[in-house]
């Protein structure tokens, strides 16, 4: 293994860059897409929500070792996946305020609130989810997107009794 890797250092961090790198061009080509085809922001985020968590169970071994060793990375390369990671969350961020300034999302819970409530049900995947189980990747990617977009989206005025 060290034939390919220098350090166990570069290995971890070779794991958490091809995810990351994956999941961060997906993530563009997504916005991009919408853009140009006018989708709302919630068929984008929509679409990104899925594309997480089915890249994330793609790649639940290699995530798992990443996230039980990410402490033993050295401190530049910790540096530096906090620094992709933030990028990758101001991005999904960027989506959650233009939907909360659209109405679609709701505005009582802030935005990083949101997303350490999605990103804790993909980083929990690998405790629960099993490929043997009853639920195929795509089901639990769907299931688990429908269930935070229905937590953040705006009350309607029939939600609150007035309609």
């Amino acid at each position: 293994m060290y034939h390919y890797f220098a350090s166990k250092d570069d290995l971890l961090f070779a794991i958490y860059d091809r995810l990351l790198s994956l999941q961060k061009a997906h993530l563009d080509e997504i916005v991009a897409a919408g853009a140009e085809r006018g989708d709302s922001v919630e068929d984008v985020l929509r679409a990104v929500c899925v594309d997480v968590i089915s890249t994330s169970i793609e790649f639940l071994p290699e995530g798992t070792v990443f996230t039980r060793s990410q402490h033993m990375l050295m401190p530049d390369r910790q540096a530096e996946v906090k620094r992709r990671r933030r990028e990758y969350h101001e991005e999904f961020e960027a989506l959650l305020l233009r939907g909360i300034q659209e109405g679609v999302f709701r505005d009582d819970v802030p935005t990083a609130m949101l997303i350490a409530h999605f990103f804790s049900d993909v980083h929990y995947l690998s405790q629960w989810y099993s490929p043997a189980g009853p639920l195929t990747a795509g089901q639990v990617a769907e299931q688990l997107t429908e269930l935070f977009l229905r937590g953040i989206r705006a009350a309607t005025a029939q939600d609150l009794g007035k309609g």
